[in-house]
């Protein structure tokens, strides 16, 4: 007669343990992440092409390795060009990643949102304090100081970007831009646009051709 009692005791390896599941876990979330993070296209190519056609212009403008102006035009059309070009990948990217993060609840969601207001407070609270000291600084530099602290200001939210979504482009693209940054200004007024054009905005131009095959990957 069989003991109801006397039972096998369960396979230990058919029951997952607490690593394995949190595994499963992790590799579902950043599963769910991929399927609703944005096109690489949409991430880098606004800023590309507003540096490309702002920074472009301001070199044609003023010359390259002093030499004089390349382009005819008014002076003030690099800046409004530069300026809208700015403004309007800034909405760009924080409307978004807005729209990304409402599809993932929990702490991605606070995240993405944390870090789309974070772009709007870093450019407001950088750009006033550079319009109070503009009037301080030299005809030559004045050119520099905007467009060098914008340059600045998108390297290091990159940066965080990274510290934020663990997504190493973020970090790459975000050094880049730094090291231009560094670059061009220390180059003074004569190259920081040419730089600024080709490292800047050309790197962020070229970025979603290199990064979309692995983004389409993801998404299966």
């Amino acid at each position: 007669m069989t003991d109801d009692h006397q039972r096998p005791d369960a396979d230990p390896e058919a029951v997952p343990s607490v690593e394995e599941a949190l595994r499963v876990i992790e590799t579902q979330r950043r599963t769910t992440a991929a399927q609703f993070e944005p096109d690489p296209l949409k991430i880098y190519l606004p800023w590309g092409l507003s540096w490309v056609v702002g920074f472009g212009a301001f070199a044609l403008h003023l010359g390259v390795g002093g030499s004089g102006p390349i382009v005819d035009m008014p002076g003030w059309l690099p800046g409004w060009l530069l300026a809208i070009g700015t403004v309007a990948a800034l909405v760009w990217t924080m409307v978004l990643f807005g729209r990304a993060s409402r599809h993932v609840v929990g702490a991605s969601n606070r995240r993405g949102g944390a870090w789309g207001l974070a772009w709007f407070l870093g450019f407001a609270g950088v750009m006033s304090a550079a319009g109070r000291i503009a009037d301080y600084v030299p005809e030559p530099e004045v050119n520099v100081l905007f467009p060098g602290l914008a340059l600045a200001l998108v390297g290091t939210l990159y940066v965080v970007g990274y510290a934020i979504f663990e997504e190493r482009a973020l970090l790459i693209l975000g050094l880049i831009i730094a090291g231009v940054t560094i670059v061009a200004t220390n180059a003074g007024t004569d190259w920081f646009f040419a730089i600024a054009t080709i490292g800047g905005g050309g790197t962020l131009c070229i970025a979603p051709l290199v990064l979309r095959p692995a983004w389409k990957r993801a998404r299966g």
